[in-house]
């Protein structure tokens, strides 16, 4: 699938009515009269739909969200953690999943929303295997649930029990499997330790963050 690669590691795309992408200031979608959705993300796997923001609250709280109407970008925020949107052309969602979020099953609840066999996926910039070095405590258990795991670690070059952690490769792999084709699931190859985009694990600072976007237009859009 095609997409639009920036200088400064952000993309964009668009896949008839849906567009998607990332930015690094949400001005851009306000200009355009978007209804701009985001939650306080938790690491989870609670997924709002638009029922969820129909109700009047004062906080929001989750790391998915799912919605029909034109008009409205899904947004989601991270520096390191995968952003996932897809769409069927009708309906759309982004996710935030870190390995917590992921490992929980947040990638796997979509299947809920979606026929997974009518979907297309963006992964979006987040780190990359060879700067994701993950410890014995993160990956033993894990790996005695879902044996799947051991073919997107490889050994660290400082040796020991450390793991390179291949997020992206298994987030793809998890996509296919639950029924989206091969071909549409797309990896912008962006890393964001090596690349000027935000990073949490190279700078420890939570000031900066990548917004993923995906939103159905409308005429006037």
């Amino acid at each position: 699938m095609d997409y639009r690669l920036a200088s400064n590691g952000c993309w964009s795309a668009e896949m008839g009515p849906v567009r998607m992408g990332s930015c690094l200031e949400l001005e851009s979608l306000d200009e355009l009269g978007l209804e701009v959705r985001q939650l306080k993300q938790v690491h989870g796997v609670a997924i709002r739909d638009d029922a969820y923001f129909a109700n009047e609250r004062s906080y929001h709280e989750g790391d998915g969200l799912v919605s029909t109407l034109p008009g409205v970008a899904l947004v989601v925020k991270t520096a390191d953690c995968l952003p996932v949107v897809l769409s069927d052309g009708h309906k759309i969602a982004a996710v935030h999943a870190g390995w917590r979020g992921f490992r929980a099953g947040i990638v796997e609840r979509l299947t809920g929303h979606f026929d997974m066999s009518r979907v297309f996926a963006f992964i979006g910039p987040a780190i990359s295997a060879d700067n994701y070095e993950v410890d014995r405590d993160l990956y033993e258990a894990w790996l005695a649930e879902d044996p799947a795991l051991a073919s997107h670690l490889k050994p660290a070059p400082a040796g020991g029990t450390k793991r390179l952690f291949d997020l992206k490769g298994m987030a793809r792999a998890q996509l296919i499997e639950l029924g989206i084709a091969e071909a549409r699931v797309e990896v912008v190859p962006v890393c964001t330790v090596a690349s000027p985009l935000p990073s949490f694990r190279r700078d420890k600072n939570r000031d900066r963050s990548i917004y993923s976007y995906i939103y159905r237009m409308t005429e006037g859009i």
